[in-house]
């Protein structure tokens, strides 16, 4: 679901990223209003409001820079937009990690990407490439059977669970290699210089 986000520029720096305060719920004479994860009261932004800030980090001369700014994000049903904003960094890095497997964000329902989102990077890349990874073209016997055992263990219910992981922490050791902490350790560079 698209929604529209508020930013606002906190950095000394007008090349600093702005930060998301709240998703955007109307507008009142000429000020947009939103809530923060912070503070449930609304909130009044005027988006024409400029300030001066300092060219680059290693440039002190002043430029003027509009403070608040918006974004339409898309955030998934099943996904609250004011816990996104408390999480934004960690959700587009898993995002990030999923599109440089070629994986939709739906191809993980909400438990997939609940289960993935507080893990490492490592981890989220083996999960997502082994969960992506076709058995047919799987030369491993052993991946085969991390992918199911991991598919089965999405498919019940979470109350029902016997584990708190689909693998234990032997298996998690052979699916995450130095391969796989190299490689999502390129693909987070990537991400994070591509924001």
């Amino acid at each position: 679901m698209l929604h529209l986000i508020l930013y606002q520029r906190l950095g000394e720096n007008a090349n600093t990223s702005l930060s998301p305060l709240g998703p955007i719920e109307g507008e009142r004479d000429g000020l947009v209003l939103y809530r923060t994860p912070y503070c449930q009261d609304v909130q009044t932004a005027d988006l024409t409001r400029t300030d001066l800030f300092c060219a680059y980090f290693d440039d002190d001369r002043l430029v003027r820079c509009d403070v608040y700014g918006t974004e339409i994000v898309d955030i998934p049903d099943w996904l609250d937009p004011l816990r996104w904003i408390v999480d934004e960094v960690e959700w587009r890095h898993l995002w990030g990690q999923m599109a440089y497997a070629n994986a939709p964000r739906d191809a993980f329902d909400e438990t997939a990407q609940r289960w993935f989102f507080p893990r490492s990077p490592a981890v989220q890349y083996a999960m997502i490439r082994l969960l992506r990874a076709r058995p047919e073209r799987m030369r491993s016997e052993l991946r085969i059977k991390l992918r199911q055992q991991v598919l089965d263990w999405l498919a019940q219910a979470p109350d029902t669970r016997q584990y708190e992981s689909p693998l234990s922490r032997r298996q998690m050791e052979v699916l995450v290699g130095d391969r796989e902490r190299i490689e999502s350790r390129r693909i987070e560079e990537a991400i994070y210089h591509n924001r």
